[in-house]
């Protein structure tokens, strides 16, 4: 079971960022969770993708064939 423990934080947005935000949403903490949780997927793959980059001997990574593996 997947528990959700929350903690809050003090975060500085400028003022004309909480209006266009107001605008967007009615819940602000909300909206801030939704953008961040977007923002750790976005980082975590191009994290994936620079390590795959960095990884020596890519030739090795493709032995997969289209009815299993070589």
């Amino acid at each position: 079971m997947k528990t959700n423990i929350m903690e809050k934080i003090m975060i500085t947005i400028p003022k004309s960022m909480i209006h266009e935000m107001d605008m967007i949403s009615k819940n602000r903490s909300k909206f801030i969770r939704e953008s961040v949780k977007e923002r750790i997927r976005k980082e975590k793959e191009h994290l994936m993708a620079e390590g795959y980059k960095k990884e020596k001997n890519l030739d090795e990574w493709d032995v997969t064939a289209g009815d299993g593996i070589e």
